[in-house]
């Protein structure tokens, strides 16, 4: 027994005097320690340790503000360079990056800069960017030149993501331009950056730019990652839209109005003038058969029946006179909004 507890002693003292040696030379000599212990890491500092209080604080962290001001209508676009994906890229085409100034990226004429928070995010993936797709005929028809969207991402990145979209969704190639900002330095000069929070950090505003010949025309923001209002497809069939189409849209629709409402009114003449009817009476509740026709009524003349007959008569007239004046009016307006358009066309 005495000799077991002389070898454990032993045993114990020399495990001490090497780990008290250990952590000597680690504190005196920390770069040759690291070098022979993980000579992988001998460039990256060593992660302190967060506790679950420092973890949950950091994911609750407010977001930062950002004081960046906004680029106004009537400035120039920034000269900052983007990185343009090639259309139908593979691979092996992504890896050149081809960079342009974002006014040549754009184009001479009117254009559209579209920012859109990220990649793959719910709305711009489900919503935004299927929406410019469908639209982009129709506003290429209204005189512009180019939509561009632009995120804060890799050019690897934003080639996925618009290739998955056609894939999945079905839609086919389209004449939109994608750009990458993966440093987010044009979204930082035009002042649409914004710290999206924990997990995402800082992105692209969802923003649309009306340009034209490199100069902002109009500025339209929807604030966070989730909101779509002033940036949306239906939004800029509205701004992109000319005057000469809205004004054929509203002659379009004052026409259709003052149609239905000859019809209405055609309808109410028949209605009100056709054998058999009588103030307050309709269709519904008009009698049917010879059963429900009610017996003729003696009147002498000058008798009350017969006096109210003729008001009633007076009445019917001065309607049709009312209701053949607002035909004629109607088809006048008409005929007017045909000659109208013949003449412009």
């Amino acid at each position: 027994p005495g000799m077991k507890s002389m070898v454990v002693q032993t045993a114990m003292m020399m495990f001490c005097i090497v780990a008290g040696a250990s952590a000597l030379l680690q504190q005196a000599t920390p770069s040759l320690a690291a070098s022979v212990a993980t000579p992988a890491l001998i460039q990256r500092a060593a992660t302190p340790a967060m506790g679950l209080l420092g973890r949950v604080a950091g994911r609750l962290r407010p977001k930062r503000k950002l004081n960046i001001p906004v680029i106004e209508v009537g400035s120039v676009l920034p000269a900052v360079e983007v990185e343009v994906v090639p259309p139908n890229a593979t691979t092996e085409g992504l890896a050149e990056s081809v960079s342009l100034n974002i006014a040549e990226a754009l184009g001479e004429g009117k254009s559209f800069l579209i920012g859109m928070p990220g990649a793959f995010t719910p709305t711009c993936t489900d919503v935004h960017l299927p929406g410019l797709i469908q639209s982009a005929k129709t506003l290429g028809d209204y005189g512009v030149s180019n939509i561009a969207v632009v995120t804060t991402n890799d050019r690897w990145v934003i080639s996925a993501w618009r290739d998955s979209l056609r894939d999945c969704v079905g839609f086919g190639d389209s004449s939109l331009t994608y750009l990458a900002d993966g440093d987010g330095d044009l979204v930082k000069a035009l002042g649409l950056v914004e710290d999206m929070g924990f997990g995402v950090g800082l992105r692209s505003k969802r923003f649309a730019l009306m340009v034209e010949d490199g100069v902002v025309t109009r500025v339209e923001v929807d604030e966070g990652m989730d909101e779509l209002r002033t940036t949306g497809a239906a939004s800029l069939l509205q701004i992109a839209k000319p005057p000469e189409v809205e004004a054929e849209e509203a002659s379009e629709m004052d026409r259709k109005t003052v149609l239905g409402g000859a019809a209405v009114a055609l309808l109410t003449a028949v209605a009100f003038f056709s054998p058999g009817s009588s103030p307050g009476t309709t269709w519904a509740s008009r009698p049917r058969g010879r059963e429900a026709a009610p017996p003729p009524l003696a009147r002498s003349r000058g008798s009350k029946p017969d006096k109210e007959a003729s008001e009633m008569m007076a009445s019917k007239a001065a309607v049709r006179a009312k209701l053949d004046a607002a035909a004629e009016t109607a088809a006048k307006r008409v005929r007017a909004d045909e000659l109208k358009r013949a003449t412009a066309s």
